[in-house]
């Protein structure tokens, strides 16, 4: 379609799922490649994954900052779900506290989400 916003959107699942099968080396070479100007629901998933991906790499505090950006992109938009993946990301990662955990939790929850896949981190 050459649609860019669906090409970049593309990558950041394809990262996502690079980062879910623990393979962050592979992740963070497809978000570098990621234009600074993605649509904002792109933006947040970008965000999230390399901040995800750098603490697979056993860099936390590289990775933090773009969790808390997906965060704050997410309520930039008014994304509940993205919000909830966001503090849940900053929980499992030991970069906020368990009041994070419970308002993910209990959004995710209230929005009917069942299950989530587990990210593997060390």
């Amino acid at each position: 379609m050459g649609s860019t916003p669906f090409r970049l959107d593309a990558a950041a699942r394809e990262a996502e799922c690079f980062v879910l099968e623990g393979r962050y080396a592979e992740a963070l070479a497809l978000l570098e490649q990621q234009p600074d100007d993605a649509p904002p629901q792109t933006a947040i998933l970008v965000e999230r994954t390399t901040g995800y991906a750098l603490h697979q790499s056993r860099r936390p505090d590289e990775g933090r900052p773009h969790l808390e950006e997906s965060l704050r992109l997410a309520r930039s938009v008014g994304s509940e779900y993205e919000e909830a993946l966001s503090l849940r990301a900053l929980a499992d990662t030991r970069a906020a506290g368990p009041e994070a955990r419970e308002q993910a939790e209990s959004t995710l929850a209230r929005l009917g989400v069942i299950r989530l896949p587990p990210v593997p981190l060390p």
